[in-house]
């Protein structure tokens, strides 16, 4: 694109109207040369446009089709056919393994369906300690009699992991362990504290499988967390790939980074007419012919890169609005400035870099 500077600089208007043959001249040169303007764009437009699609990529296929021939000559079908198989088999298996499995395992822990973190059985504990229960209280019973407000009190203590009376006994066999293993309880108050022991380890593995049942969503989501990473980061690629400037994102993206530098041009050469503040309070100053020319330009160009815009909630109508405040003839160059101005404060799409 030329400079601007020179180009106003070179378009240079008389101060008086112009006579009438020279108004006569101008519009017969008009009339004459704008029937031929679509032959001679074409015209220009075939020679310094774009290049066909053969001439623009006719190196990168003849390399492409030598290099995949002298590759085929040293390497055997059946290899590229083994490598095929293995890769869709690696991106069958990861989407089914670590994607889908742990995706419908997640579903079902919401739902409640079945509890897989379980480190033990509903029905364990308590029969291992209505288990301890019976042998304490048999025990007791052979050592001495007791009545049922001593079994009740002593079966709350057993609950309580208190085994005092078994202890005490276990310490007086032990004074005599070889004639107590033989004719005394050493055994028996033995198995009885193994099987306490065996209570105790599964309360802590109750309480863990607690916090694993309150922990279960938390595990679903971390293991599915890294694959949904990995997939996002292929589609991510792809994306980068494919949707380039021919499909609709692509033209999206585009229309932003266009629409920004034509408003930015639009703007510097509305500042660089600005009449000075005198100037302005004294009499309105109308856009000059070559800035308003220029201006009409980049407003159709915004113009037609406002239509890749959504119509909801109206955004595209309202932007269409402001642009036809920048083409109005009747406007002057202060108020098409403030224009400008509020199209950067307003339309956020023109202030994020997508670059």
């Amino acid at each position: 694109m030329p400079d601007i500077n020179k180009v106003l600089d070179n378009m240079k208007f008389p101060d008086s109207p112009p006579s009438l043959l020279a108004f006569y001249t101008h519009l017969r040169s008009i009339i004459t040369y704008l029937p031929r303007y679509d032959e001679q764009f074409n015209r220009i437009i075939s020679i310094y446009g774009t290049p066909s699609t053969l001439t623009r990529w006719w190196i990168p296929i003849t390399v492409s089709t030598v290099v995949a021939y002298k590759t085929r000559n040293h390497i055997y079908e059946e290899d590229f056919i083994k490598w095929f198989e293995e890769a869709k088999l690696t991106v069958v298996n990861f989407w089914s393994d670590w994607v889908w499995e742990p995706l419908i395992k997640m579903m079902d822990t919401i739902r409640h369906k079945e509890r897989r973190l379980v480190l033990m059985g509903k029905d364990s504990l308590n029969s291992d300690l209505e288990s301890l229960e019976r042998m304490v209280l048999d025990f007791v019973r052979d050592q001495r009699q007791l009545n049922d407000e001593e079994i009740a009190n002593l079966t709350y203590r057993i609950r309580d992991g208190d085994l005092s009376m078994v202890l005490r006994v276990y310490e007086q066999e032990l004074k005599s362990p070889f004639k107590s293993t033989v004719t005394g309880n050493l055994i028996r108050t033995l198995l009885i504290q193994v099987q306490k022991t065996k209570v105790d380890m599964e309360l802590a593995m109750a309480a863990l499988d607690k916090l694993l049942k309150s922990n279960e969503l938390n595990f679903a989501f971390l293991a599915l967390g890294p694959s949904l990473f990995v997939v996002y980061l292929f589609s991510t690629w792809v994306k980068n790939i494919w949707w380039n400037k021919d499909t609709w994102p692509g033209k999206v993206k585009g229309a932003n980074v266009k629409m920004r530098e034509s408003l930015r041009i639009i703007e510097r050469l509305l500042v660089e007419r600005l009449p000075e503040e005198r100037d302005h309070l004294l009499t309105p100053h109308l856009t000059p012919f070559a800035t308003h020319g220029l201006v009409i330009c980049h407003v159709h160009r915004l113009r037609t890169y406002a239509m890749y815009l959504p119509s909801k909630n109206n955004l595209r109508e309202r932007v269409l609005d402001d642009l036809r405040a920048l083409d109005y003839p009747r406007m002057g160059v202060r108020q098409k400035v403030m224009t400008c101005e509020r199209m950067w404060r307003c339309w956020g799409f023109l202030n994020r870099r997508d670059e």
